[in-house]
């Protein structure tokens, strides 16, 4: 996320259910490179929003270091 960016925008984008955002994973060593030729193939940035690790499954959601807490919002379909 962009460090200017309302805490309420944060809260609605991972909570509002609405994703119309490229999402992929690509590994450490290759992310600059990737990045780099996204900007230079489609004129705007990548950004980066967190890590996979080893160990057990687990979302941990942070805002600068700090473990925050979203408020589910989203639609629910069933």
């Amino acid at each position: 996320h962009r460090a200017d960016t309302d805490p309420y925008d944060r809260e609605l984008a991972v909570t509002g259910g609405e994703d119309y955002q490229l999402l992929l994973t690509v590994g450490a060593e290759a992310a600059d490179r990737i990045a780099a030729e996204y900007v230079r193939h489609f004129g705007k940035p990548l950004y980066g929003i967190g890590r996979i690790r080893s160990g057990a499954p687990d979302i941990i959601w942070s805002d600068n270091g700090e473990v925050v807490r979203p408020q589910w919002k989203g639609f629910r379909h069933f």
